[in-house]
């Protein structure tokens, strides 16, 4: 399990994909009411957005959300032969929250 530690301040765009890739391993995503909903009506899979976030590119440099209580940002990543966006939440909660996915 990695160590991870409370993000005061926002990470760099490196540091916040270690920390993503870090949480998608570890098992720490959650996903938000309104990603089930477009995960379901874009046909995308649990496994198909984890391995996005395992191996994918962060695209946005971390911004605060206080709506979500952490640092938003966006992973791009190709997951069987589809290209698709994931924005998320690095949560100051110590864990990972998919608010939605689309085809990028």
């Amino acid at each position: 399990m990695a160590e991870i530690v409370p993000l005061l301040k926002p990470p760099s765009r490196a540091k916040a994909q270690e920390i993503v890739r870090a949480l998608a391993n570890d098992g720490k995503v959650r996903f938000s009411k309104h990603c089930k909903l477009r995960k379901k009506q874009r046909t995308f899979t649990t496994v198909q957005i984890i391995n996005c976030l395992k191996k994918g590119f962060l695209i946005e440099d971390p911004h605060q959300s206080l709506e979500y209580k952490g640092w938003m940002t966006a992973v791009s990543g190709t997951v069987a032969g589809k290209q698709i966006k994931v924005v998320l939440v690095l949560r100051w909660e110590q864990d990972l929250l998919t608010v939605t996915v689309y085809d990028n």
